[in-house]
């Protein structure tokens, strides 16, 4: 839940912790594998499928092992558009590269940045941009 905290949906200046857009109720571990169910703001949310790549990217890059992501079922229009995208790796990567190039990424991901390994501290780094 610290690492989803951290992240923000675009148009609004919660995380999708507080939003509900994620909760522990639909965070799994079975094999050593991450899974996680999110509910996008609205069944119309026009950001589904970059909160779901957002998700995985930042559940991926903290965890060092690979996380299965999925729009919860009946809670958005393109459900399954959204989750097989989130479930083929390249078109995963693919969606993912763009988000970062427009900037998305870091609008909407609030990365920790570690301190030297003999410190337990971490320092975050907020770059939040809202556009309304």
């Amino acid at each position: 839940m610290d690492i989803l905290s951290e992240i923000r949906d675009p148009g609004v200046p919660m995380s999708i912790v507080e939003m509900g857009i994620v909760s522990e109720d639909w965070i799994h571990l079975d094999d050593d594998v991450f899974r996680v169910e999110f509910r996008p703001a609205s069944p119309f949310c026009p950001v589904g499928v970059a909160l779901g790549v957002i998700i995985k990217y930042a559940l991926e890059e903290n965890l060092d092992t690979e996380a299965k992501v999925r729009v919860l079922r009946g809670s958005h229009l393109q459900e399954s558009l959204v989750n097989e995208l989130l479930e083929n790796r390249k078109r995963y990567l693919k969606t993912l590269n763009r988000l970062k190039s427009s900037g998305f990424v870091t609008r909407c991901y609030c990365r920790p940045l570690h301190r030297p390994e003999s410190s337990n501290n971490k320092v975050y780094l907020a770059v939040s941009i809202f556009v309304p």
